[in-house]
């Protein structure tokens, strides 16, 4: 017997804040990474309400291997955006 017949969905509601409605979605920004000195830029993919996943791929301060590593995506906290 089925209790919840809603099918799984990735959607996501995303609250609007003081800190994601500053920026948009494919909008290249600079940002900080804890315990690492340099400054990275990257592109926003997608917004969440305390997050932004963040397309890593033409950032040219980083490795081949930590993209790889990372898959070409990471996500961080908007505080961590300069």
């Amino acid at each position: 017997m089925a209790y919840n017949n809603k099918p799984y969905s990735l959607n996501i509601e995303i609250k609007e804040n003081n800190y994601n409605i500053m920026y948009d979605t494919n909008e290249t920004i600079s940002f900080s990474y804890p315990n690492d000195p340099r400054i990275f830029t990257g592109t926003i993919l997608k917004k969440y309400t305390h997050s932004c996943l963040i397309d890593i791929t033409s950032n040219p301060d980083l490795s081949y291997y930590e993209k790889q590593t990372y898959k070409g995506k990471i996500v961080i906290s908007y505080k961590s955006i300069l």
